[in-house]
């Protein structure tokens, strides 16, 4: 399973975030530590640059 989601990044456009096999409360943690990490670096880039990147 593969989540493209409209987190557009710098050239290639898109962050996929790969779900493992087993879909259990773990694989969830996983992503919401994955999104956690995008958006923490969406407020780096729109603090350094002044606007949002990644969207």
């Amino acid at each position: 399973y593969h989540f493209v989601g409209p987190l557009a990044l710098f050239k290639e456009g898109y962050i996929k975030i790969t779900l493992p096999e087993n879909r259990s409360l773990q694989s969830l943690l996983y992503i919401m530590l994955q999104v956690g990490n995008i958006m923490k670096l969406n407020h780096e880039l729109q603090r350094t640059y002044k606007f949002p990147l990644i969207y």
